[in-house]
C-alpha cells in the first residue's frame, strides 16, 4: 500500500493508486481504482531525464496495443500526459 495515493487524471477518468506493482528502468506500474471503484492497473513513464528514444518506445507500444486486438496483447483502454510531461496507460488488471 501506498503511503498517500497518487491520483492520475486523463480527459475521461480519475484513478487513484492505491499501490506500486513493478518498477523498472522507464516507469511504474501501480494498482488504482476508479470513480466508479474498478480496479486497473496504471502504467507510468519516468519524467525526469526520460529520453526521446524512450517516450518513443511508449507512444509505439500505446499504438500497437491499442491497434491490436489478441488474447496476448494488453488492452489498453486510456492514456494521457500528466504532470510536467508525464505519460500514462490504463490497462484493465489480468486474472
Amino acid at each position: 500500500m501506498l503511503k498517500k495515493p497518487i491520483v492520475f487524471e486523463t480527459t475521461f477518468s480519475t484513478y487513484t493508486a492505491v499501490r506500486l506493482l513493478q518498477e523498472g528502468g522507464s516507469g511504474f506500474v501501480y494498482e488504482a481504482i476508479d470513480a466508479d471503484k474498478r480496479s486497473w492497473a496504471i502504467k507510468l513513464l519516468k519524467v525526469p531525464n526520460t529520453s526521446s528514444s524512450r517516450r518513443g518506445r511508449f507512444k509505439n507500444e500505446l499504438l500497437f496495443c491499442v491497434k491490436n486486438v489478441h488474447p496476448n496483447i494488453l488492452t489498453i483502454t486510456d492514456h494521457g500526459v500528466i504532470g510536467e510531461g508525464g505519460l500514462l496507460q490504463s490497462l484493465p488488471p489480468r486474472g
